[in-house]
Formats: C-alpha cells, structure tokens, sequence
C-alpha cells in the first residue's frame, strides 16, 4: 500500500522548482544573451508547433522603457529605433531601462515554459494570441504561473510576443476555459 504523500503525487504531482535566474550587468549584455542564446531559434511546443524568437521583440520581452525627454516621462521602448542602437551598440542605457528586472531574469527560461507547459489556452482578448502556462513551486506570496504569449501571424509563423510571471486571475480573466489542450502529464 502505497502512502498518502505517494498517492496524492500521482494525482497533483509536484511542482518543478524555477530554472536558475539569468544574471546580467547590462542591456545591451542581456541583449547579447538573448542574441546568443534564443534569436533566430525555433523551440517546438508539445503539441509540436515550431515557434521562433526574433530581435524585434526584445524590448517587449524584457519590458524595456526610453525616457523621452520631450514627454519628461518613462515610456515604451520602441523596438525599430531600440534594436538599432542595441544592434550598434549604441544603446544610451541611462535612457533606457527594464520595468520588470524578472522578466530579464526569466528571459531564458522561455524554452522552458513553451516545452514543459502544463497548458495552452487561446486568449480571450487577442485571437491572433496563445497563452503557454507552466506552474512553478515558488514562494507562498508569488506568482506561480510564469506565462508565455505567442503570436500567430497571418503566414501562420508562431513568434514569441511577451513572458511574464502572474496569477490565476490573470489566466481566468484573460485565457479562454478550458484550456486549448488539456493538460499535460
């Protein structure tokens, strides 16, 4: 007989602990991470779509914001004129900043989530849109979904839009139910 703890794992298995964080000094040092690392690549998801990163949507990723000066106000980094610079090395970084420092510090665990997450939902808002869920064992007052949107384009290229860490409201509010797959053992 098997004991409680056993039994209950085969119906909730446990939850996986977060990848190690990415660590970095810099933008532009994030940048050439994510160049390294993720653009240009295709990570196949578990229903077998092949969905790709591109430059152009970095400063979405990381949540990356340009003081404007005209405005005298933080605002959305724009990505032509960004990855340009970033592209040069040009980036003036006392201009430019991360919002949310865990969306950099999850940038590569993006791979991660699309491979080994538990569901994928449509969005209810954005049709063009998918939401990939992957739940983590995290401390008792975070976020345990780290989230992935992915964008189908009119060609039918799946690309990776955003990445964020959020709670079950956001995916009851935002994600159509039930999920688009089931979930996945």
């Amino acid at each position: 007989m098997t004991d409680l703890k056993t039994a209950l794992l085969g119906i909730f298995p446990e939850l996986p602990h977060c990848p190690p964080n990415n660590r970095y000094g810099s933008i532009a040092e994030l940048y050439e991470q994510y160049c390294e690392k993720l653009e240009g690549t295709r990570v196949t998801d578990r229903c077998g779509n092949r969905i790709c990163f591109l430059a152009e949507n970095f400063p979405h990723l990381v949540k990356l914001e340009f003081f404007n000066r005209k405005q005298n106000a933080w605002v959305e980094a724009i990505a032509g004129p960004t990855m340009e610079h970033l592209k040069n090395k040009r980036l003036d970084e006392s201009r430019h900043r991360i919002v949310q420092t865990s969306r950099a510090r999850t940038l590569l665990w993006i791979p991660d989530v699309l491979t080994g997450s538990d569901t994928i939902h449509d969005h209810r808002f954005k049709p063009e849109m998918d939401i990939y869920v992957r739940r983590y064992k995290r401390d008792k007052n975070s976020d345990p979904l780290k989230l992935v949107l992915v964008e189908t384009r009119k060609t039918g290229e799946m690309v990776i839009k955003t990445s964020f860490w959020t709670n079950e409201q956001y995916l009851k509010r935002c994600a159509v139910m039930p999920a688009k797959h089931p979930p996945f053992k």
